[in-house]
């Protein structure tokens, strides 16, 4: 996860040295949270013409819900619960110190700038029609940005427990792992 966040997205989160980190609490407990239990969702299937409405409170990134939070603080404490919309905020934090930095001469190269430039710029996506361009819409960029980090963090999680399994059931290839690393030396 550190990798992937210093890579992608520029942001220095440690932890590798820090098991209480909050991106790394957030990024398990997204992976453990059942919404049903959540009050948002039930809400939303008890009243469902009030989802898109919640929907758009909750999850939009635009200057409505920067009101609603403000005005109304208990709802902004509820969403910092909710490790998806944490990591969500967090994410729209980084664009929008990125945005912000833009205008100086610092340049990062990384996905995130990537996608940044992509949502200013048609990319030409068919060399053999040069009419056809698409763009990455200023609203994709954010959960974009999530699904690389809570991907990122489930894929090394999963591969890291796979391989433990396989150590510790597999006498043989624990052998020959112990072989090779004794003899890298």
């Amino acid at each position: 996860m550190d990798v992937i966040c210093r890579c992608a997205f520029g942001i220095d989160t440690d932890m590798q040295n820090d098991i209480n980190n909050p991106y790394l609490q957030k990024s398990a407990a997204l992976f453990k949270t059942d919404i049903d239990d959540l009050l948002l969702f039930r809400l939303a299937n008890l009243i469902p013409f009030l989802a898109r409405p919640l929907h758009d409170i909750v999850f939009g990134l635009g200057d409505v819900r920067r009101i609603l939070m403000k005005l109304i603080p208990i709802l902004n404490d509820y969403v910092e619960e909710i490790p998806a919309l944490w990591l969500m905020n967090r994410v729209q934090e980084v664009v929008d110190l990125r945005i912000q930095s833009s205008s100086n001469s610092i340049k990062r190269t990384d996905l995130l700038q990537l996608m940044m430039e992509a949502t200013r710029d048609n990319v030409k996506d068919h060399v053999d029609d040069p009419s056809i361009t698409k763009a990455l819409q200023s609203n994709e960029l954010i959960p974009n940005i999530f699904l690389f980090m809570a991907a990122g963090y489930e894929t090394t999680s999963t591969a890291l427990a796979y391989s433990t399994y396989i150590l510790a059931t597999k006498q043989d290839i624990q052998e020959k792992l112990v072989e090779e690393i004794e003899n890298s030396n």
